[in-house]
């Protein structure tokens, strides 16, 4: 429900409502042992594209990343798609 909340709150102010809140907001781990694993495809001028991972743990520590040069093909759909795809086997291999 607090997201829900400041969701209004977001919104009202947007609608130029009257009402200010302060919010604050502070990030902390999650509990548990748990990975989170960020991937990017970017399409750069030259003849190749780049694919980049990194895994994060529950502190927000980095436990691994990589990037990777790829043929270009023109096709941004497709360098994400190869992202994702090289994210999983990445986090897969690392037994995350």
């Amino acid at each position: 429900m607090v997201y829900l909340h400041e969701f209004h709150l977001a919104n009202e102010l947007e609608m130029g409502g009257s009402h200010t809140h302060e919010l604050e907001v502070k990030w902390k781990p999650r509990d548990g042992i748990f990975f989170k694993v960020n991937f990017d495809g970017a399409m750069k001028k030259n003849n190749y594209d780049g694919i980049r991972v990194m895994i994060r743990d529950n502190r927000g520590g980095i436990v691994a990343s990589m990037i990777e040069l790829i043929q270009q093909n023109n096709d941004s759909d497709l360098v994400e798609c190869l992202a994702l795809w090289k994210a999983v086997r990445f986090a897969r291999d690392l037994g995350i």
